[in-house]
């Protein structure tokens, strides 16, 4: 049956019965909130003491929902989120942290007078909005009951379902009460989202390294450039089409130097935080706390080590990118050189050919305009007639509408030269 994403969140929750920490997960729907929180009617748990579990003694409470609209919004019941955050007691800061784009991670703690001990640590987490997932966090820990209490927001089915099979998993079961756990978990979810993205950019970036022959990285290895790639750059398939996909990649991976910024500072944040942790002497000293906390430790460390190194690896991917742009770019331009001096080579022969018929022209125009007007019936070339009446009285007449025809042209000429310089200066300002 379908189920409106909008209209339920999911649930897991962890406690002791006598000595056995168990766990179980569910959904809850709006009608049965109160019956959740309050662990009644079908919520209620009974221990093998046969007596029923009160929500005060639960480990572990941990509420998650996907919103897959908007991501600026908290996109749920704004009665039930108030609920849960009074139920929970989390941070007054959750909802405004959820639904920033750029990311935070903060923790806080609270206690009763200046000289009295901490008695609760809040930490709130919100990762960037990402074409990858944004997930958030809210999470409060109380040092006298060892209890946590948690809210993930646009976390996917399958991903709840990853954290749930995680926390069966763990080999120390008192990490469930441990208020870094699902902080932990949250850093590591964020790198193996990031990582296999920025693997499918590092792949495209490989190939595009093919179709323009450069040196595939870590061998000696160089393909030279074909002609059909040349070719088809006029056609927007080739260098062209090069350019724009490198250019999408360097923007891919300015998005991801930002993921990886702030899962290296996340981390650096976890580390101090749970040195903090105990310093205040928020954690029992137990043995099977102090095996917890290595236990995350651990996890802190190697995942933070992590995005030090995914830093270094976009920080190569980006110098990458630039020089294949310089490089399509340099190939460009070669051709467009090649091509303006084939266009030279053939204005030089044009010119060349322009200037003999121009010399052609200079040698047969004045005896062909001699032997035209000579020819003209204005002449009357017969020799039974007087030299003085060789010439027509209407020769005139040739002169008065040659004239102004001639300057006519000149004219017109002149007019429409002007306009194509006006309009040349106008597209030379208009590309300034």
């Amino acid at each position: 049956m379908f189920v409106d994403p909008t209209n339920r969140l999911r649930y897991i929750e962890a406690w002791d019965d006598d000595g056995m920490i168990r766990m179980r997960s569910g959904l809850i729907f709006h009608d049965d909130y109160e019956n959740w929180l309050s662990l009644k009617g079908n919520h209620n748990i009974e221990l093998s003491t046969g007596n029923s579990l009160s929500a005060e003694d639960m480990a572990l409470r941990l509420v998650t929902r996907h919103h897959p609209g908007y991501p600026y919004s908290i996109g749920h019941c704004r009665a039930l989120i108030d609920r849960l955050s009074e139920s929970f007691n989390l941070h007054r800061s959750t909802e405004e942290a959820f639904i920033n784009n750029n990311g935070v991670f903060v923790k806080y703690t609270s206690k009763d007078n200046e000289q009295a001990d901490v008695n609760h640590f809040a930490l709130v987490l919100k990762i960037p909005v990402w074409v990858k997932g944004c997930q958030a966090l809210s999470v409060s820990y109380c040092p006298k009951t060892g209890s946590v209490r948690a809210f993930i927001n646009w976390l996917t089915d399958k991903d709840h379902a990853l954290l749930l099979e995680h926390l069966r998993s763990l080999p120390h079961k008192t990490a469930l009460r441990h208020p870094l756990l699902l902080p932990t978990y949250i850093l590591q979810l964020h790198r193996t989202i990031m990582e296999p993205y920025r693997y499918e950019v590092d792949q495209s970036i490989l190939r595009i390294e093919n179709r323009i022959g450069y040196a595939v990285p870590g061998l000696l290895y160089y393909k030279p450039v074909t002609d059909q790639l040349l070719a088809n750059s006029a056609e927007g398939h080739g260098l062209q089409d090069i350019v724009r996909r490198l250019h999408a990649c360097n923007t891919e991976l300015g998005g991801i130097a930002m993921e990886a910024t702030f899962g290296k500072e996340y981390g650096v944040f976890l580390k101090k935080t749970l040195l903090k942790l105990n310093e205040w002497h928020m954690l029992p000293e137990e043995d099977n706390w102090w095996k917890a906390s290595e236990y995350l430790r651990h996890d802190i460390d190697f995942t933070t080590n992590l995005f030090f190194t995914v830093e270094s690896q976009v920080s190569i991917l980006k110098d990458r990118v630039l020089s294949h742009i310089n490089l399509t770019f340099s190939i460009i331009a070669q051709e467009e050189n090649k091509l303006s001096r084939a266009v030279a080579e053939n204005s030089k022969r044009y010119s060349a050919a322009m200037k003999t018929v121009a010399l052609v022209t200079l040698l047969f125009l004045p005896p062909t305009f001699v032997a035209t007007l000579f020819s003209m019936s204005m002449f009357d070339w017969n020799g039974e007639k007087p030299i003085a009446e060789t010439l027509s009285s209407y020769f005139w007449i040739y002169w008065a509408i040659a004239a102004p025809l001639t300057f006519a042209v000149w004219f017109i000429w002149h007019i429409w030269w002007k306009m194509e310089e006006k309009k040349h200066m106008k597209e030379l300002r208009a590309s300034a």
